[in-house]
């Protein structure tokens, strides 16, 4: 077997199905998935920016890592202005207890100072209180903290009572609760809200579709540079066969490094669809693809150096674009690497 034998054509669209592809070079079934139905239901913890923390200078960035005795010596700023009710602080020191920062790991303890915090009426903490049940897998908790952290206007708390109720994860799924919140926060300009509402738009089964309404909502949170709704929208596109409509809005993506986007656009050049066929911009973008980590663009990539389209011949180059798709779990590839020859 040689990898001659395997060229795929991966379109990746928003909803399951089995397309057969008809070339000189293969004939061959793809079954392609993705996930559009939620982004997260756990956006990150919001911890109080510093320019809004009101814990004088103290402060700290929790993406940076600071030395062992920085860590005890904030966490008893924080536990001092906490007890004098600096609710700042009080996050902070949630935050400090749950991933053990300057104080032994006290999970309970954490769940604790959130939820007096929360008591408060402070948005963030019930916010944060509602990531935390719903990393314990503890969904009515988790619900019942968003909402309260909805109802305090924090909008991600909003968008992620949306999110519980679309998923139904622990809860009754309910898609009529789901769109209204998603919704209202798009209209904020929320966009993960306006690129989830999208989806149950485009492809939710027990929803009514409503492509029309799907395209406002994907351009919608597109303009604002949301990739991944650029990257459905161009999808959406691509299945109603408008493929230079689809390699505008992939170039977008691409360039916003949706590295599906890449790989799908690359193929549009490969097969002259919208665009003039052109090998080296293929080429380009299946190599974007590839460092962006898609193992599709990997594949293809190791396909144009083995057979030296748009780019100078290279079977080493080839393998070693082979083997990555394999590691980032595309099976097909790790097959034709132990084939490879």
């Amino acid at each position: 077997m040689t990898f001659s034998h395997f060229k795929t054509k991966f379109y990746k669209i928003t909803t399951k199905f089995i397309k057969k592809i008809s070339m000189k070079k293969i004939v061959l079934l793809i079954f392609l998935t993705l996930n559009l139905i939620a982004l997260t239901t756990n956006p990150n913890i919001k911890i109080p920016q510093a320019n809004s923390c009101n814990i004088e200078d103290n402060c700290i960035d929790f993406s940076r890592k600071y030395s062992d005795d920085e860590y005890k010596r904030l966490f008893g700023v924080y536990k001092s202005e906490c007890e004098v009710k600096n609710l700042d602080a009080c996050i902070y020191l949630a935050e400090f207890y749950k991933n053990g920062l300057g104080v032994k790991k006290d999970v309970t303890k954490s769940l604790e100072i959130l939820n007096k915090a929360c008591d408060e009426n402070n948005k963030f903490a019930c916010h944060n209180l509602g990531v935390e049940y719903q990393e314990m897998k503890d969904h009515k908790m988790a619900l019942d903290a968003f909402k309260k952290g909805c109802d305090l206007a924090f909008i991600q708390s909003c968008f992620n009572v949306a999110v519980l109720y679309n998923n139904g994860g622990g809860v009754k799924r309910d898609y009529k609760k789901a769109a209204k919140i998603y919704k209202e926060v798009c209209e904020q300009n929320f966009y993960e809200g306006c690129y989830n509402l999208a989806v149950l738009y485009h492809n939710t089964p027990s929803v009514k579709r409503d492509y029309k309404e799907a395209v406002k909502l994907y351009k919608k949170a597109c303009d604002s540079d949301f990739s991944i709704s650029c990257y459905n929208l161009a999808s959406l596109y691509q299945e109603q066969k408008e493929y230079e409509k689809a390699s505008k809005l992939y170039f977008k993506a691409c360039k916003l490094d949706f590295a599906d986007a890449c790989n799908n656009l690359a193929s549009l050049y490969d097969d002259a669809l919208g665009v003039e066929k052109d090998d080296e911009v293929a080429f380009r973008y299946y190599n974007k693809a590839c460092r962006l980590d898609s193992a599709s663009g990997c594949k293809h990539l190791a396909y144009f150096y083995y057979h030296g389209i748009g780019t100078k011949k290279d079977k080493k180059l080839a393998k070693k674009e082979l083997k990555k798709a394999c590691k980032l779990g595309l099976k097909e590839a790790c097959e034709i690497v132990r084939d490879f020859h």
